[in-house]
């Protein structure tokens, strides 16, 4: 039993180490993507679609606040903006 015990946790821990890899590379990728649309707005700070991207991949990095801090500054540009609007919609539940 001890023996089956510690294949089954091996063939987790596996698995386990193979999803962290996947997750740590796209959060990568994310960062990477935000770092340049963070660029692009320290050049271009009145356009609004930069803005509703940074804070969407500011919510897929786990940070509501900086979400809806990028949201807003995007809506004070743009306040009729569809996208930006959605955007914050599903933010105001979070």
């Amino acid at each position: 039993i001890f023996i089956v015990a510690v294949i089954v946790v091996g063939f987790d821990f596996k698995n386990n180490l193979q999803t962290t890899k996947i997750i740590t590379s796209q959060r990568e990728v994310i960062i990477k993507e935000l770092n340049s649309w963070e660029s692009f707005i320290s050049k271009q700070k009145n356009y609004p679609n930069a803005y509703f991207q940074v804070s969407s991949l500011e919510y897929k990095l786990g940070d509501i606040a900086k979400a809806k801090m990028y949201v807003e500054k995007g809506l004070a540009l743009d306040p009729n903006s569809p996208d930006g609007l959605k955007l914050e919609k599903f933010l105001v539940g979070k």
